[in-house]
C-alpha cells in the first residue's frame, strides 16, 4: 500500500479509444550524403567517400549497394530518405556511364532507397544551376520516356525506362550562410524570388511534386517574414532544421554544467521551446499566407553535440534521449510535421551506425561490421514495438525546473537579445519566463518538465497497446501508477529498455556498452505499477484479453 501511494504522485493514463490519429510513418527518416562537401578546400578523400560511395551505403567496384547497410536501414524501419547533395552538386554530373566520380550518383541512390522499402526526397542544388536544369531534373525523374523527351529518354538508356515518381524537393541548404566558398550570404528576398521561379519551371514538367520552402532554424522572424512575404501563398511545404542545443543558445554555455545537468537541460529544450517554436512558425505562415494547411519537413534534427572530449555527446546515450523525444513531437498533428529525417544515417560525424572497417578501402570479401550506435535503437524500437494509431495520455509526474541551471538561463537571455522589440514572439515570453515577469500577450512559458514523457499508440486491430516512455531523471528511478483505460490486459507484459551506465554512454569503444534488454513482467490488473530507470527510454507492450461468453 505505501507503493501504491508514492506512486499515485507519478500517474500515466492510457485512453485506449481515444483516438488522436495515425502513427505519422514519415517521421522516421533519415539522410544519406551524397554531396560534394561546400566547405573550402575539403579532402578529396572526404569527398570521394560521400560522392562515391555514399559514406558507406554502396559499393563502387561492384556498383551494388551493400546488403548489410540496406538490412540495418530496413531494421530501423526508415521510411524515408533525404539525398543530402546540398548546394554544390550537378546532378548531370551524377549519371550515365564513364563517370569517373559521383559513383554514388541519382539512380544509386533511388535503387538503394526503393530497396530499403523507403521514399526519396531529393535537395535540388541552389549555387549550382539553375531553373532550366531543376525542371530537367524532373523530366529525369518523372516522365514517361517516348523518344520525345530527352531527359526521360537519358534515364531509359541508364536502364530505367520506368519513371521514379518522385514526390518531394526542396530548394537549397541553409543558403542565408552562404556557399563556404564566395558567397557570404543571400537575402531572404533573392531566396524566395529563386523558389518561386524554380517551383513553376518544375511544376510546369509535373505539377504533381511538392517543393519545399526552407525557413531559418530554430525560428527569425524577420529572415521568415521577409521570405514568406515574397512567395504568399504558393508554398508546397516548409523546411525546418532543429537542434536544440544550438537553437536555444546551449552551447555557449554547456561547458559549465555538469553532465548531467547539461543532459538535463538540453532534454527539456524540446518540450520548453522546439513544440512551441513550430507552433510560433505556424502562426508566422498563417499571418504572411493566410493559408493554415501548410506542413512542416524537418529535414535535419538532432542534438548539435559537436564535440568529442570527453566523449562525442551526439552519440551518446543522452542524445538518443533527445530524439526520442523529438520524434514524439514530430508525430502530435497538431505540430503540422509531414516527414521529419534525422541527420544522418551512416558514418561521417553524426552518422548512427558505423563501419568497424574502411568501407573505401574494404575489399568486401567479407561482410563490414557495423556498431549500432544509441541513436539507432530509438528508430528500432519504434519500428518493432509501436503501433498505428497514437491514442491519448495523461501523465503526471513529478518535475524539474529549466530556471534552476543558471549557465544555461544566461546563455538564453544572449541568445534573445536580437529579438527584444518583438513583445508578441516566442523569445519575449522566454525572456518574461526568465526574469519572472508577465507576458504582455498573457501567454505562459512553462519552465516546468516532467521527467516522464510518454508516447502511447495501440494496433489497428486493437489488441496490443503500447506506451513509449522516456525517463529524464538522470540519478533516479520514476515509480509511476499506470492505468489503462478500455483496456484488459494479458497477465504478462513485454517490456524493452534502452539504457546504459550513464546519460553519456557511447558504443564507441566498448559495443554494447548502450544497449536494449528485453524482458517480461506480471500484471494483476488493468492498474499497475512500473518503475523507470534512469535516463532511460522503455516500451512497454500490452496485449489485450479476449474474453470468451
Amino acid at each position: 500500500m505505501a507503493g501504491l501511494a508514492y506512486a499515485d504522485e507519478n500517474v500515466i493514463s492510457v485512453f485506449t479509444n481515444n483516438e488522436i490519429s495515425e502513427v505519422n510513418k514519415k517521421v522516421f527518416g533519415s539522410n544519406i550524403l551524397g554531396d560534394e562537401p561546400s566547405r573550402t578546400k575539403p579532402s578529396l578523400r572526404h569527398t570521394y567517400a560521400h560522392i562515391d560511395y555514399g559514406t558507406g551505403i554502396w559499393n563502387p567496384r561492384k556498383n551494388e549497394y551493400v546488403d548489410t547497410v540496406v538490412n540495418l536501414a530496413k531494421e530501423a524501419g526508415l521510411s524515408i530518405f533525404r539525398f543530402a547533395t546540398l548546394n554544390h552538386n550537378d546532378w548531370k554530373k551524377s549519371i550515365g556511364n564513364n563517370r569517373e566520380h559521383f559513383l554514388f550518383g541519382l539512380d544509386e541512390f533511388l535503387k538503394t532507397v526503393h530497396d530499403i522499402g523507403a521514399e526519396p526526397f531529393i535537395t535540388i542544388s541552389y549555387f549550382t544551376g539553375n531553373e532550366q536544369d531543376a525542371a530537367d531534373l524532373v523530366e529525369y525523374l518523372n516522365v514517361e520516356s517516348d523518344g520525345k523527351h530527352f531527359w526521360a529518354d537519358k534515364r531509359a538508356e541508364n536502364g530505367h525506362p520506368e519513371p521514379y515518381g518522385v514526390k518531394y524537393f526542396e530548394l537549397g541548404n541553409e543558403v542565408w550562410i552562404g556557399d563556404h566558398r564566395k558567397i557570404k550570404e543571400v537575402r531572404p528576398e533573392e531566396y524566395g524570388e529563386r523558389y518561386l521561379s524554380y517551383q513553376k519551371a518544375m511544376k510546369k514538367v509535373d505539377n504533381s511534386i511538392q517543393v519545399g520552402l526552407m525557413l531559418k532554424h530554430p525560428y527569425n522572424e524577420s529572415w521568415d517574414g521577409r521570405i514568406l512575404g515574397v512567395v504568399g501563398s504558393n508554398v508546397d511545404f516548409i523546411v525546418k532544421h532543429i537542434y536544440p542545443t544550438h537553437d536555444m543558445g546551449f552551447w555557449s554555455s554547456w561547458k559549465r554544467l555538469e553532465m548531467k545537468e547539461m543532459f538535463q537541460v538540453v532534454l527539456g529544450s524540446p518540450s520548453v521551446f522546439t513544440e512551441k517554436y513550430l507552433l510560433e512558425t505556424l502562426r508566422l505562415i498563417k499571418d504572411k499566407t493566410g493559408r493554415d494547411d501548410i506542413y512542416f519537413a524537418v529535414n535535419e534534427f538532432n542534438g548539435w553535440f559537436v564535440q568529442n572530449e570527453p566523449v562525442p555527446y551526439r552519440h551518446s546515450l543522452g542524445n538518443a534521449l533527445v530524439i526520442a523525444e523529438l520524434l514524439k513531437i514530430f508525430m502530435k498533428p497538431s505540430n503540422k510535421v509531414l516527414m521529419a529525417n534525422n541527420w544522418h544515417f551512416l558514418n561521417s560525424y553524426w552518422g548512427s551506425i558505423k563501419s568497424e572497417d574502411n568501407f573505401m578501402t574494404h575489399d568486401y570479401q567479407r561482410p563490414i561490421k557495423y556498431i549500432k550506435r544509441p541513436n539507432y535503437y530509438v528508430y528500432e524500437l519504434y519500428n518493432k514495438h509501436f503501433g498505428d494509431i497514437l491514442v491519448k495520455t495523461d501523465v503526471k509526474s513529478d518535475s524539474y525546473d529549466l530556471r534552476n541551471y543558471k549557465p544555461y538561463m544566461k546563455a538564453l537571455l544572449n541568445t534573445i537579445k536580437s529579438d527584444a522589440n518583438n513583445k508578441n514572439s516566442l523569445l519575449a515570453k522566454a525572456r518574461a519566463m526568465i526574469k519572472k515577469e508577465r507576458p504582455e500577450n498573457n501567454m505562459h512559458l512553462d519552465t516546468l518538465v516532467p521527467y516522464l514523457s510518454v508516447n502511447a499508440s495501440k494496433s489497428r486491430e486493437g489488441d496490443k497497446l503500447y506506451l513509449m516512455v522516456i525517463n529524464k531523471n538522470m540519478d533516479e528511478t520514476v515509480e509511476s501508477f499506470i492505468k489503462l483505460v478500455d483496456f484488459n490486459p494479458l497477465q504478462k507484459a513485454d517490456v524493452w529498455i534502452l539504457n546504459g551506465p550513464s546519460p553519456d554512454a557511447t558504443n564507441e569503444n566498448k559495443k554494447d556498452n548502450v544497449r536494449i534488454i528485453h524482458k517480461e513482467f506480471d500484471i494483476n490488473d488493468t492498474n499497475f505499477i512500473f518503475t523507470f530507470e534512469p535516463h532511460s527510454l522503455t516500451v512497454i507492450e500490452c496485449k489485450r484479453r479476449i474474453v470468451f461468453n
